[in-house]
């Protein structure tokens, strides 16, 4: 989901950077070699893949958040950044 002007290497570096993975371009090789990626962009079925990710977690999403009301789903979320945020601390250590 970046610019297209990356490369495998660059993609493995910027999931690092923005998920704190320190194995993403482990991440990076198991989806080429499944062929969902290819020199860090999707493939034709790596598309396909996310937009059934994406279509699944909105009905999940939908499940959990859609009848609360805006302001309870902006302090749930609040709440819950401030919990990854304070796990990502304890990781961190």
């Amino acid at each position: 989901m970046l610019d297209s002007t990356v490369d495998g290497e660059g993609l493995a570096e910027a999931v690092a950077d923005r998920a704190h993975f320190r194995d993403a371009a482990d991440h990076v090789g198991a989806l080429t070699a499944r062929g969902l990626l290819d020199d860090g962009q999707l493939t034709d079925g790596g598309r396909a893949l996310l937009t059934r990710v994406q279509a699944a977690l909105a009905d999940d999403t939908n499940a959990l958040f859609g009848d609360l009301t805006p302001d309870d789903v902006a302090a749930t979320t609040r709440v819950l950044n401030d919990v990854l945020d304070r796990a990502r601390v304890l990781l961190a250590r």
